[in-house]
C-alpha cells in the first residue's frame, strides 16, 4: 500500500466506488487489482506486478506520494537435514545419481543445498563425514548445525549435561569456521518437551531446534522455533511419495515443509533409506523451484533470513 495525498481527489473504478479524502488517503493494492493487463507477466501469479495510475486535471493542484510499503508475497521453503553426518551423503551412487554423483553432488548440481546435523563426537570416526569433507559443503554454502557432541537425550539429561554437550558441539562448530548455524540443535532422537526444553535452550544460546515429527506424514506450520517439525524419511514405511506429497501440501499452504534422513543407503532399515527414493522427492524439489513454487533453504537461511543473506551463490 501508499500514502498519498491529493488536494481534491476522486477514484474511478474502484471495486467500492468510494471517493479519496481531500488530504492524506491510504491505499491497499491487492494481488486481483494485477489480474489482468500488459505486458504479460502480470497475468502469472509468480510474477505480480501493480502499476499505479494517477491522472490530474488541469488546475486541481499538487499530488503527494509518501511512505509505501509492501506485504511481500511468501514462497514456501524447504528444509532438508542429514542427521548425524554420515558419510555416505559424499560417497558416489553412479546406480542412483548418474555417474561421479553423490548425493551430495547431484543436489549441488541442482542448486538445492542442505543442512548437516553434525554430532561432534563422531567427525572423522568409521562412516561418518570427516573435517575435509564438511569443509567443502560448507564453503559450497551448506549449513552444519548441531546434534551436541554426544547427542544426549534432552528427556534424560540434566540440564547442565545438556548446557555442556550443546556449548561443546558449538566450540567445535566455532574452531572449524562453521559459524552459520552454530546456534540450530536438533533434538537427539527428536525427542521434545515443551515446558522443560524451550526456556533451556533459549537459555544456552540456542535459536532454534528441529525436532523429529512423530505423525510421520503430517505436517503443521511452526509456531515455536524450539519445536520445528521435520518428517522422519526412513524405512519401508515412507515413501518417496509420501515426502513429495507433503512437498505439494506445503506449497498450496504456502508454509515450510522440514524432512530429514540418516544414512542413505539399502537395505532399508530403522536408519536407512533407499537412495533412488531421496533422488526422486530431490528431483520433485528441483521441478518445484524452478517454477518458483518453493525454495529449498538451509537451517540458517529459513532461521535468520535476510540478516545472514539468505540469497547465496550455489
Amino acid at each position: 500500500g501508499t500514502w498519498v495525498k491529493f488536494d481534491t481527489a476522486h477514484r474511478e473504478g474502484e471495486r467500492d466506488q468510494s471517493a479519496y479524502q481531500t488530504g492524506w488517503n491510504t491505499i491497499f493494492l491487492d494481488e486481483d487489482d494485477s489480474a489482468s493487463g500488459t505486458p504479460s507477466l502480470l497475468n502469472d501469479e509468480s510474477n505480480v506486478f501493480t502499476i499505479i495510475r494517477i491522472t490530474m486535471n488541469a488546475g486541481k493542484g499538487p499530488i503527494w506520494i509518501d511512505g509505501m510499503w509492501l506485504d511481500a508475497f511468501s514462497r514456501p521453503k524447504c528444509l532438508i537435514w542429514f542427521d548425524r553426518a554420515l558419510d555416505d551423503l559424499m560417497v558416489v551412487n553412479a546406480s542412483v545419481f548418474g555417474t561421479g554423483h553423490s548425493p551430495y553432488s547431484y543436489m549441488r548440481s541442482l542448486g538445492i543445498r542442505g543442512t548437516i546435523l553434525l554430532q561432534g563426537s563422531l567427525l572423522d570416526t568409521a562412516n561418518y563425514l570427516t573435517t575435509a569433507q564438511i569443509n567443502t559443503a560448507y564453503d559450497a554454502n551448506w549449513d552444519v548445525a548441531s546434534r551436541g557432541y554426544i547427542g544426549r537425550v534432552w528427556e534424560t539429561s540434566t540440564d547442565v549435561e545438556i548446557t555442556n554437550d550443546v556449548n561443546q558441539n558449538r566450540s567445535l562448530l566455532e574452531s572449524n569456521g562453521w559459524t552459520r548455524a552454530k546456534n540450530i540443535l536438533g533434538y537427539s532422537e527428536g525427542k521434545f518437551t515443551l515446558d522443560d526444553n524451550a526456556t533451556l535452550a533459549e537459555s544456552i544460546g540456542v535459536d532454534m531446534c528441529r525436532k523429529q515429527n512423530t505423525l510421520t506424514n503430517t505436517q503443521y506450520m511452526p509456531t515455536n522455533l524450539y519445536d520445528i517439525d521435520s518428517m522422519y524419511a526412513v524405512n519401508t514405511g515412507v515413501s518417496a511419495a509420501d515426502v513429495t506429497a507433503q512437498i505439494d501440501n506445503a506449497i498450496a499452504e504456502r508454509r515450510m515443509f522440514s524432512f530429514h534422513v540418516r544414512a542413505l543407503n539399502t537395505p532399508e532399515t530403522s536408519t536407512q533409506w533407499d537412495p533412488a527414493k531421496f533422488k526422486t522427492v530431490i528431483d520433485h524439489l528441483w521441478t518445484k523451484m524452478v517454477r518458483g513454487e518453493i525454495d529449498v533453504d538451509t537451517a540458517s537461511q529459513w532461521r535468520y533470513g535476510l540478516t545472514n543473506s539468505r540469497r547465496v551463490n550455489f
